[in-house]
């Protein structure tokens, strides 16, 4: 048996990008033959948390949950709220003036510093209350957020393992998301990452063509391995296949972020203008709907191409729900970005998309072409891929898929589906559960730290 202390920012019941993958390690993890124990943070109050989400593998391994000092909760957390609350914080945050900007800019840094110290802090604290005297064979600390990254390296200065697992399901800078008033961001961000991955015996990432980004001079290329996001086939019961609650109407479907417009679906809409214009869809059976928190955003994708009518939001939902529109509809989306800096980045939601098996409109921004997330779909023939640095090909051969899918809808009453599913196999979180344990296995009957 291989003893394995996890590490994590986000975990069920907390219904966000990060606490779903990071569930479905740990469940599928603990049905291997492992002893898990588990660091999270407490959920606060005001947390968004979908309790259907947590497995019952949880009921089998010790959790500690770790909360904010009651310190910082009363003083820093409080007078933040404070500011939220007055629209102080959003006038800082939008502010022209370049000291305006500069106050914005270091209250934040203050104000994420000081919080990322405090639970490093706590969550010390309640190993050594907790955990006094264990020792395991392998830490698995993911990022996001940082803090998880930093109590595992305390924990390995103090010998609490003999092995540590960097895990990033994301970098810890991104081009994409770098403004002109964080000119350092990205090179603060390269640093920490690599202090934490040079500490480490195995790093683990989500996706090979990602690599680029967390590689550091003189590291091992078999310290670095590629561990995807991936979909858990029990969240689709089969009951949910196959339902059609509004024939005639032809729908598409996103849920998540939209970053604000940094994830960019203007493309879609400027292609079903058109075929409206050109009379291949009808208006009026057409309906492009929405879950998630930017739902301006979506509004102002449709809004260029005079399609607002169209769009239908949901909100911010549980996962669950999400599933059963999944069943629903005729087409989801996707859409990421991959450039010439951020390569390989592929978004986890589109497991969910794999798993329920309707095809797949893929867009992705930026000035590279053959994005890994485009690679997937094209692979397990899932749906339509449009890069915008292929635009002169990728565009009409994105209009022409959307003209066949609604006429596939109209005289058929569904779009098919061309999927593969033994190429979509590799994907399941049982198959990356496994492949994880392999790694600790490995780790542990080493002779010596050979990897480092």
């Amino acid at each position: 048996m291989i003893s394995v202390l996890m590490i994590m920012g986000s975990v069920a019941p907390l219904n966000n990008c990060a606490a779903i993958p990071n569930t479905k390690v740990i469940k599928y993890l603990s049905r291997e033959d492992t002893k898990i124990t588990l660091i999270q943070k407490t959920v606060s109050p005001a947390d968004k948390t979908d309790e259907a989400l947590v497995p019952e593998e949880f009921n089998h391994i010790k959790i500690l949950s770790v909360p904010y000092s009651g310190f910082f909760q009363k003083t820093v957390d409080a007078q933040r709220n404070k500011m939220t609350q007055s629209g102080l914080k959003q006038k800082l945050k939008g502010a022209t003036s370049p000291v305006k900007a500069w106050i914005a800019k270091n209250l934040s840094n203050a104000y994420l510093n000081t919080r990322e110290i405090d639970w490093v802090n706590q969550a010390m604290k309640a190993v050594h209350r907790e955990l006094a005297g264990e020792h395991f064979d392998v830490i698995y600390s993911s990022y996001p957020p940082s803090e998880t990254h930093a109590v595992a390296k305390r924990l390995m200065e103090k010998k609490y393992a003999d092995f540590w697992i960097t895990d990033f399901r994301d970098p810890m800078f991104y081009e994409m998301f770098s403004y002109s008033h964080k000119t350092n961001r990205v090179s603060r961000g390269k640093k920490e990452q690599d202090g934490y991955a040079k500490c480490a015996d195995l790093i683990t990432i989500v996706s090979e063509g990602a690599r680029e980004k967390f590689e550091y001079s003189g590291m091992a290329k078999h310290k670095l391995i590629s561990i995807p996001n991936g979909y858990d086939s029990e969240d689709f019961p089969e009951t949910l296949q196959q339902s059609d609650p509004t024939p005639g109407v032809f729908r598409l479907f996103y849920g998540g972020m939209l970053y604000e417009g940094k994830r960019n679906l203007s493309i879609l809409f400027r292609a079903l203008r058109e075929l409206i214009d050109e009379g291949f869809i009808d208006q009026k059976k057409l309906s492009v709907e929405y879950a998630g928190n930017d739902w301006n955003t979506m509004q102002s994708f449709a809004s260029t191409y005079q399609l607002e009518s169209v769009c239908k939001s949901y909100g911010f939902i549980p996962h669950s729900q999400v599933l059963k529109i999944l069943s629903e509809i005729d087409c989801s989306i996707v859409c990421s970005h991959n450039t010439t800096i951020d390569k390989g980045v592929v978004t986890g939601k589109v497991f969910d998309l794999l798993l329920a098996a309707r095809p797949i409109i893929c867009v992705v921004n930026g000035n590279l072409a053959g994005s890994e997330l485009g690679q997937i779909i094209r692979d397990c023939r899932a749906g339509v891929v449009y890069e915008q640095a292929n635009d002169e090909k990728d565009y009409p051969a994105l209009k022409a898929w959307l003209k066949e899918a609604y006429s596939q809808k109209t005289k058929n009453g569904q779009v098919p589906s061309m999927l593969d599913v033994s190429v979509r196999e590799q994907y399941s979180y049982q198959q990356i559960g496994r492949k994880l344990f392999q790694l600790m296995k490995q780790l542990k009957f080493s002779q010596s730290n050979s990897i480092r």
